[in-house]
Parts: C-alpha cells; sequence; structure tokens
C-alpha cells in the first residue's frame, strides 16, 4: 500500500508539471495568472497531498482523506482523457 500511498504525489507532479510547462500561456485567465503564480499554487497543492494527507495516511493507517482526494483527482483527469482521446492526440497538460 505504501507504494501506491506515494504514487499519488507523483502522479499529481508530473500532471501539473505538464500544465506550468505547456498549458499556463494560453489559459483563460492568463492575463491574471503568472507561471510563477501557478506553480506557487501547484506547490501549495503538493505540500497538502504529499505533506499533509499522504504523510498522515501512512503513518496513523487511516486512508479515508487519501482515498478522497485521489478520487478527486481522478475524477480531474477524466476530461483531460476524453479530450485526448476526441483529438486522437496526446495533449501535455490538458
Amino acid at each position: 500500500m505504501s507504494c501506491l500511498l506515494w504514487m499519488f504525489p507523483v502522479l499529481f507532479m508530473v500532471h501539473e508539471l505538464e500544465e506550468i510547462i505547456k498549458v499556463v500561456k494560453v489559459m483563460p485567465y492568463s492575463d491574471y495568472l503568472s507561471r510563477y503564480s501557478f506553480t506557487i499554487a501547484v506547490l501549495e497543492e503538493l505540500l497538502i497531498i504529499l505533506g499533509g494527507v499522504s504523510l498522515y495516511a501512512q503513518l496513523s493507517d487511516n486512508y479515508l482523506i487519501w482515498l478522497g482526494l485521489f478520487i478527486a483527482v481522478v475524477i480531474h483527469f477524466i476530461p483531460h482523457i476524453g479530450i485526448a482521446i476526441k483529438l486522437k492526440a496526446y495533449i501535455p497538460g490538458g
């Protein structure tokens, strides 16, 4: 379970790094949000996931909060997968 537990932050960061590199400049709110600001927001989310939830789950053997966040991120990936299937191409970060 420990390996699966720590794959969540890795999966999250792969997705977010792609968005930082490729998508920030074309986001609809890119006039208000710089790449630096977006990166800081991603870092904050990573610290919550990695430092808070994943570490808590491993130390306490209570995986409910971790599972809830994991399900939320998987649901977030569904539109990304749908877009890739519709366009028949891999879309970094999108």
